[in-house]
């Protein structure tokens, strides 16, 4: 009989949950990866009434047009050590308010302050705010919006109240100026501060990016 050994029952047990085990390590590292960031999001036909609002041809005349993002969330942290501490949160109602609307050449944004939310939730950003486009090529990503309004408050071109975790709550004064020459010294530019006030909420819902549906956090 020239059969091949297959192993005894035990032995093929044994083998099967190893490889049940390795599969569901590989999916939770998967996870792991895609739940990289995480906002509160708003829904995605308020972030198309949010664009009709503010959305304008950056300066200089460059078309940022193909570039629109989502415009539908404010960051709270990205790759953030602590997920679960966050998790236990997906799925809470928020509410985030406009304050101002600011761009240069390479992106424009809306700084909001967050009005509701889960106790103890805050952004890790030191300016809360919506990406609308942006120019995209690096450094000009959608992480260089908290640089634009950093930039402008650094340069004068913004003054802000803050909160007590030190996030802009309320704007004071804006001017058109020029930021000041630092980290993107190469493309300082004009900057223009419009709508200073309009003050709208926003509902939002607390969510990990990979879990929004676009009206909802499925979370499991």
């Amino acid at each position: 009989i020239n059969a091949e050994y297959m192993g005894t029952p035990s032995e093929c047990l044994f083998f099967f949950d190893l490889k049940m085990l390795f599969i569901t390590f590989v999916f939770l590292c998967i996870q792991i990866v895609k739940s990289d960031w995480i906002a509160v999001f708003i829904a995605d036909s308020d972030a198309e009434k949010l664009k009709d609002l503010y959305y304008q041809e950056p300066l200089n005349g460059q078309d940022l047009s193909g570039k629109v993002l989502s415009a539908d969330h404010m960051t709270v942290a990205f790759n953030p050590d602590n997920y679960t501490s966050y998790s236990k949160w997906f799925g809470a109602p928020c509410v985030l308010r406009t304050l101002a609307y600011g761009h240069d050449q390479h992106a424009q944004a809306v700084s909001v302050h967050l009005d509701k939310g889960p106790d103890g939730l805050q952004s890790t950003n030191s300016y809360p705010h919506m990406t609308i486009s942006v120019q995209g090529k690096n450094p000009y990503t959608a992480k260089y919006s908290n640089d634009l309004w950093r930039r402008l408050a650094e340069s004068g071109n913004v003054q802000f109240e803050l909160d007590s975790f030190g996030h802009p709550t309320q704007l004071l004064s804006a001017n058109q100026g020029i930021l000041q020459l630092d980290d993107f010294e190469e493309y300082a530019a004009e900057i223009a501060i419009v709508n200073k006030t309009q003050g709208e909420t926003w509902n939002g819902i607390f969510c990990g990016y990979q879990y929004w549906n676009g009206t909802n956090c499925n979370f499991p």
